[in-house]
């Protein structure tokens, strides 16, 4: 048993099913006949069919890895006042990084707090997959933040997909944790300070003193 009620007959039996698909049985058929007229022997025949096998496996091995790193690791740049950037990641867990003006490392901060138990609790260690056209498949990875900004005195307010905001000092400790009610509770899409005084929150163009 791999897990409470998922079996290895189980994930074979929907791996088989999940490879029939109309678009490669088309190549497929090509690719025979492509072998038929190039190739004069069995043997180069079966050499061939392996090395398309082979090929097509380590594509989608290293497709896979490959776009579930980049979802993990995309994120937000923002410029610093006095130089250098933060970055925060918007996808698996909550986290962001400061970097100097020549790209060194400053540190790094894990996004914690109460309300953000349920939301990294909830990540999943398996991530669930979404149909694209022709015929594939993605890993769906869902953010964790929805946007984040600096204010001019070089805070960073990280907006997470929860309604909760946390704000965070220059040397990356949390000092405010604030939620946004304008009709209603807002979850915000987007951040931007007109002046210290002054933040602009979507959706509904809200303006929200800070003091």
């Amino acid at each position: 048993m791999l897990g409470d009620n998922l079996t290895l007959g189980i994930i074979i039996s929907a791996a088989a099913a999940d490879s029939i698909n109309p678009c490669v049985f088309g190549v497929l058929i090509f690719l025979i006949a492509f072998m038929l007229k190039i190739f004069k022997s069995p043997g180069r025949m079966l050499l061939g069919g392996f090395l398309y096998t082979a090929v097509v496996y380590g594509t989608y091995l290293l497709l896979g890895f490959g776009i579930l790193k980049l979802a993990l690791n995309t994120g937000l740049p923002l410029a610093h006042p006095s130089g250098g950037f933060y970055f925060v990641f918007q996808a698996g867990v909550p986290m962001f990084r400061r970097y100097a003006r020549d790209g060194t490392l400053l540190f790094e901060r894990h996004i914690e707090g109460p309300e953000t138990d349920p939301l990294v609790q909830g990540l999943p260690t398996m991530w669930p997959r979404r149909k694209v056209e022709p015929g594939g498949e993605l890993p769906l990875v869902p953010p964790t933040v929805r946007t984040a900004a600096v204010d001019p005195d070089g805070r960073l307010w990280v907006a997470l997909t929860i309604p909760f905001t946390y704000v965070y000092d220059v040397h990356g400790d949390k000092i405010r944790t604030v939620q946004f009610r304008g009709a209603g509770l807002i979850a915000p899409t987007s951040l931007s300070f007109a002046d210290r005084t002054r933040l602009l929150v979507t959706p509904g163009c809200y303006e929200f003193t800070v003091r």
